[in-house]
């Protein structure tokens, strides 16, 4: 354990609260990573529940449910649909790399 930092986290009723977030690092290539609670979304400010109420499709209703601004409400549906994207695509890759890994092993082992 390296040690810990404090890391703001906006609510969904709009307040806001400090987390303090542990930092470990890893013993086999010294890197540091944060442990991160359920309800905090990696790279945001604003927990879980309330992107998930600015990703509705009605923006009307993610204007009423959501505490945030119109452009971050905006900005979280580009970040989302351009991670949805990228991570279909790497399920695919690492999908097709692990037939093709099974197959060899299968097929060609002695």
């Amino acid at each position: 354990m390296i040690g810990s930092r404090r890391r703001i986290l906006c609510k969904q009723d709009g307040s806001c609260v400090f987390l303090v977030v542990r930092r470990p690092r890893c013993l086999e290539c010294e890197r540091i990573s944060h442990e991160l609670p359920d309800i905090v979304v990696p790279y945001k400010h604003h927990e879980l529940d309330t992107i998930a109420d600015g990703l509705v499709e009605d923006d009307s209703l993610a204007r009423k449910s959501c505490p945030a601004e119109v452009s971050t409400i905006n900005r979280w549906k580009h970040w989302f649909f351009s991670s949805h994207i990228f991570l279909r695509n790497l399920f695919v890759l690492y999908r097709n790399r692990a037939v093709r890994y099974c197959t060899s092993v299968f097929l060609y082992s002695p």
